[in-house]
């Protein structure tokens, strides 16, 4: 239950964080994405004002003759709707067509002409410009703020054809709707960062899931590895146990010696418990290839065959072959590996088959794959249900845990098979049904066949 809600504290802990971190990323994209729109729009703005406030020095200052009074006449045939004093007047018809396309836009909602005097005096205008009009006598922008929005506005100096000042040009523009339009780009962009978190918390919550899953089922099987190692260690030290405090009790050498025997006994069983488990875990870190070497598939199959022959000769069993002497079939590996491999096999084949049955050993290349060498093993023995075939090679586990006991098994061996095969960039698969036996099936990549 503590390791559950470690995992589950865990686990939301990584989804907080995935969550704020992708929070982030969005809210640091939407603000520059932000800030790069209003810089756009600022600076179409500003090359708009100047591009018109240019038009209006070229149009008029070749016009002016004295300073602070402008002429009406040619004045108004250039800009439509042109306004003289402070005065509201309606648009006025006579303008040239072409005047109309380059000047018209003044017409327009937002924008406004004013040109003052050397003094500060309105002498004309069109549309109405803000209330509170600033003054700049350079080429420059400057930025109104009126109770009817802000502006944006740029000036330019008017001289005579004497050369004198004249007064000033002005061309701005409402902000107005440009503000709303960011506006609402920041209400969006905020509904969707707020929407997102949502969407963002279910995903990361998944993820985290999925990314603690392999974490958690290492810790799972570390803690049924540790519980099922002490649990085989337990019975060999109790029996121990047992044995030294009978043997104080003993008086005589002779009396003493089936003690001795039963802790040799005990003893060289938690050697080779121990022995298996650092195999198992060494191979399972998967140390470095530095021991790998050329390995004739032929030679080791056939010396493990003479090796067991007698073992299932004694058990009244038919033990046969099929290992061609051609072509040799060669691997890259670990020698005592793979001799342990194929060993292990042979001795559960010979363990669990009953006397007069039958256990044969095949080595061949690969009929569709012939990069690979197939090393079978087939017994006739008790066979293995369907439903333990998925867990044999897990350690510790056993069919018949009362057989394999009394045979001496620490039910690590298929676990070490599965490791050493793993090890080797290999495959392992067993095919059995109860009462007729089984087939394992080994395939190990072949470095050359010669």
């Amino acid at each position: 239950m503590k390791s559950a809600h470690l995992f589950q504290k865990t686990r939301l802990s990584l989804a907080f964080w995935y969550c704020l971190s992708m929070e982030f990323i969005l809210a640091i994209g939407s603000f520059s994405t932000y800030k790069l729109i209003e810089h756009i729009q600022s600076q179409a703005t500003e090359q708009k004002l100047y591009a018109l406030l240019g038009t209006v020095h070229d149009a008029v200052e070749p016009l002016l003759e004295e300073s602070g009074t402008l002429p009406s006449a040619q004045t108004m045939l250039l800009f439509p709707g042109l306004c003289l004093g402070d005065t509201d007047c309606k648009a006025s018809d006579n303008s040239i067509a072409l005047n109309r396309h380059t000047l018209g836009v003044f017409q327009q909602e937002g924008y406004y002409v004013k040109f003052i005097d050397r003094a500060g005096h309105s002498i004309a205008r069109i549309n109405k410009p803000p209330s509170n009009h600033e003054l700049n006598d350079t080429k420059s922008l400057i930025q109104i703020s009126t109770s009817q929005g802000n502006y944006l506005q740029a000036s330019v100096q008017l001289k005579t054809l004497k050369g004198t000042v004249w007064g000033y040009a002005q061309v701005g523009k409402s902000l107005n709707e440009q503000e709303q339009f960011l506006q609402q780009f920041r209400w969006s962009t905020l509904s969707g960062l707020f929407s997102s978190f949502f969407i963002i918390s279910v995903i990361g919550w998944i993820l985290a899931g999925r990314s603690i899953q392999p974490i958690q089922e290492s810790y799972d099987q570390m803690e049924k590895f540790t519980a099922d190692a002490a649990h085989e260690l337990q019975t060999p030290l109790t029996v121990l146990q047992s044995a030294l405090e009978d043997s104080y009790d003993v008086t005589t050498l002779e009396d003493l010696k089936p003690n001795l025997e039963l802790i040799d006994r005990q003893a060289f069983r938690l050697s080779y418990l121990v022995k298996d488990l650092l195999l198992i875990s060494r191979l399972e870190k998967q140390q470095r290839k530095t021991y790998w070497t050329d390995i004739c598939l032929n030679d080791v199959v056939q010396d493990l065959v003479e090796e067991f022959a007698s073992i299932a000769f004694d058990q009244n069993l038919d033990f046969t072959d099929d290992i061609p002497n051609e072509p040799k079939l060669i691997i890259q590996g670990d020698n005592q590996q793979i001799y342990q491999l194929i060993s292990n096999i042979i001795r559960n084949a010979i363990r669990y088959t009953p006397e007069g049955g039958s256990i044969k050993i095949k080595l061949a290349r690969g009929l569709h794959t012939p990069n690979l060498a197939k090393i079978t093993i087939r017994d006739t023995g008790i066979g293995i249900a369907k439903s333990d075939q998925a867990k044999i090679f897990d350690r510790f586990y056993r069919v018949n845990s009362d057989r394999a006991r009394s045979s001496g098994g620490t039910g690590l061996g298929l676990a070490i098979v599965k490791a050493i095969v793993k090890n080797h960039r290999g495959k392992i698969s067993v095919i059995s049904n109860v009462g007729e036996g089984s087939q394992f099936m080994i395939t190990l990549p072949l470095k050359a066949i010669r």
